[in-house]
């Protein structure tokens, strides 16, 4: 699957994501958390405000180009699976375009 990523898009799966990592989770924070995350509005929350629910910043973060290595806001991300996504950056998709485009 191809998807633009965003922090925008990040913060609007957020809620859904940690659901499914503490799913069954019996603990306490998870649950306080989960309870947080589903009220925030996910059309004005901010990154901070994410971490402040959750107690760090690895949930919504710049995503690390597969072709230059650069960190992006903003990125096409590829799904292979439910484990392994690529992030490509703009240039490197202009790049790989020009080639695509070449006699």
């Amino acid at each position: 699957m191809i998807r633009l990523s965003t922090m925008r898009s990040q913060i609007r799966t957020v809620a859904d994501r940690w659901r499914s990592q503490y799913h069954l989770s019996e603990h306490d924070w998870a649950h306080k958390n989960q309870k947080a995350l589903d009220a925030i509005d996910k059309e004005t929350a901010t990154r901070r405000n994410i971490e402040k629910i959750i107690g760090n910043n690895a949930w919504v973060v710049p995503k690390t180009c597969n072709g230059c290595g650069g960190k992006f806001a903003v990125t096409i991300a590829i799904d292979d699976d439910d484990y392994h996504t690529m992030h490509i950056c703009q240039e490197c998709i202009g790049q790989a375009a020009e080639m695509i485009n070449l006699p």
